[in-house]
């Protein structure tokens, strides 16, 4: 099976083009603080940090080079938050940069690394950063050092054309804390995740409980293909369909058969005269298409579904993530709040999860008419008293009983060994009847946190008694920001790139990596391209 997935060609243009909506402003010296990064040394080799973007803006290196270089260089901040990427180089390779990256090469391969920032700042403080890279831990950059020093800016007026502008943060918008309060499965399930995550920091050992996630454009289809044609090798078959996906929103379906895209037929086999007889992968029919549209185009597929000719047509619009921070506020680290948060990347999975419910989250809202530019989420520490099973009353052999139909999985059900088609007859030592029913159930969220509970339950032709202690999970308190203006700024930067080349088109590679015949060349696409064929370069 096939999995058709990421990553767009879009995504490091759009870096170029967001600086149109992003262009530094002039702001006042009293809201201008200064940042300034201190030297390091790894392996008795010195090493240099500087700013390469912000807030989505590229900054050249070169551009500042030998104030880099000598340590001497101070970046000019508004009040505020602002998103930095922060490069780490050695200093003595630095020197031999050159603009739009070049660097000779009798300098490589070159020690770098990089890292994500999110920084709140305040006017009149100077604050010396100092990028870390140890070997047995993920880089960071930490703050060094904070004194209370007037901006450059206050005495040179000139430099005030260098201010970089803060962006817009969920304390500036004054909105109110929940607008609008979500669905309790919706809710529940955030809960659920906050606290998993909260785990996944907990083991990070760090003290690392604060992260923010860079908006990002959805790097999956959300279609699964057959690695095998089908009907004779004209057509190729989607497993599965992710829900929410942009194939969902086409309205793909599993099952459905690809016998065209934009019209022309399936091609089983690469007709390049270079690659002539290789079977291409059935994911890469779909790559090829893909890599000839732009954002908003139309999509066109032809599929056989139960046995029927089906044409679907949609925009190319995949999903764009919004930039999200998250505080996670318990007892025992009540007083995180921090004025420099490193990114953290989270565990696939769990990146995949936290992305789907925030995209679930988005979504609620934005359909019920919230049109301000933050969603703000904040909950307290709390215990999770939700069981984790429905059902619904059934009379089985002269006893009234609940009938388990779902177990959430994770749930105090699920740790009680409950199973779905269980039937649950007495509840600490209290038979079930019409009359009790439901008043003991709910005596089940009540009951006292390390007491023993007890169930009876019927499975199958058997009666056995379950008992043990009821130990619910501490769900973690959280302060959750979701920045919705940073989809409007990806989507406009798209809008730029379509309008402005015709040579770079939205890719979704190959899962086979394997598979490319030759040794540095692409295969060609057979669909007709809306402007000037891009070199064939072998980079999808």
């Amino acid at each position: 099976m096939n999995t058709v997935f990421k990553p767009f060609k879009y995504t490091d243009v759009i870096l170029v083009f967001i600086f149109i909506f992003l262009m530094p402003l002039k702001v006042s010296a009293q809201q201008c603080s200064t940042i300034k990064f201190a030297s390091t040394t790894k392996n008795n080799e010195s090493y240099v940090a500087m700013i390469t973007q912000h807030n989505g803006e590229i900054i050249e290196k070169v551009d500042n080079k030998w104030d880099i270089y000598n340590e001497e260089h101070e970046y000019y901040l508004e009040e505020g938050q602002h998103s930095l990427i922060v490069e780490q180089w050695p200093t003595e390779v630095f020197r031999f940069l050159r603009k739009n990256n070049r660097i000779s090469s009798k300098h490589t391969p070159v020690d770098t690394q990089f890292q994500t920032i999110l920084i709140n700042l305040k006017a009149g403080y100077y604050y010396e950063l100092e990028f870390l890279s140890q070997t047995q831990k993920r880089p960071k950059v930490v703050v060094k050092r904070v004194n209370k020093k007037a901006c450059k800016a206050e005495t040179d007026w000139l430099s005030q054309d260098l201010i970089l502008p803060a962006k817009k943060s969920v304390n500036q918008t004054n909105i109110e804390h929940e607008p609008i309060a979500l669905p309790k499965a919706l809710e529940y399930r955030l809960r659920k995740l906050m606290t998993k995550i909260n785990t996944y920091h907990k083991d990070l050992s760090d003290d690392s409980y604060n992260n923010f996630i860079t908006s990002n454009i959805d790097q999956f289809f959300g279609a699964s293909f057959d690695n095998e044609y089908v009907n004779d090798g004209s057509a190729i078959q989607i497993l599965s369909v992710r829900p929410f996906s942009l194939a969902s929103q086409l309205n793909f379906k599993s099952g459905d058969k690809i016998t065209h895209f934009n019209g022309i037929k399936i091609k089983r086999y690469d007709e390049d005269r270079k690659y002539r007889g290789q079977e291409l992968p059935t994911s890469m029919q779909l790559n090829l298409y893909t890599r000839t549209l732009h954002i908003d185009d139309e999509f066109k597929a032809t599929v056989i579904r139960n046995a029927e000719k089906v044409e679907i047509s949609g925009k190319f619009a995949p999903k764009i993530f919004p930039e999200v921070n998250y505080q996670i506020v318990s007892r025992s680290n009540s007083d995180n709040k921090q004025t420099l948060i490193n990114a953290l990347a989270l565990p696939s999975q769990l990146h995949f999860e936290f992305e789907e419910l925030i995209m679930e989250i988005k979504t609620f809202y934005q359909k019920r008419g919230y049109n301000d530019s933050h969603v703000k989420i904040t909950r307290d520490e709390k215990l999770d008293n939700v069981f984790g099973f429905s059902g619904k009353g059934v009379l089985e052999q002269g006893e009234i009983g609940l009938k388990i139909e779902n177990i959430i999985p994770d749930s105090l059900a699920q740790q009680f060994n409950l199973q779905v088609g269980d039937i649950i007859i007495a509840i600490n030592g209290t038979n079930t009847n019409s009359s009790n029913l439901k008043k003991l159930l709910d005596s089940i969220s009540k009951q006292t946190a390390g007491t023993a509970l007890n169930l009876t339950v019927k499975r199958e032709n058997r009666q056995f008694t379950i008992d043990q202690v009821y130990q619910p999970e501490k769900l973690v308190g959280f302060d959750l920001a979701i920045d919705l203006h940073s989809i409007e700024v990806i989507r406009t930067a798209l809008n730029q790139v379509k309008r402005r080349t015709k040579r770079d088109h939205l890719t979704f590679p190959n899962h086979n990596r394997h598979y490319r015949p030759g040794s540095n060349s692409g295969t060609r696409s057979p669909y007709p391209l809306k402007g000037p064929v891009a070199p064939r370069n072998g980079s999808n």
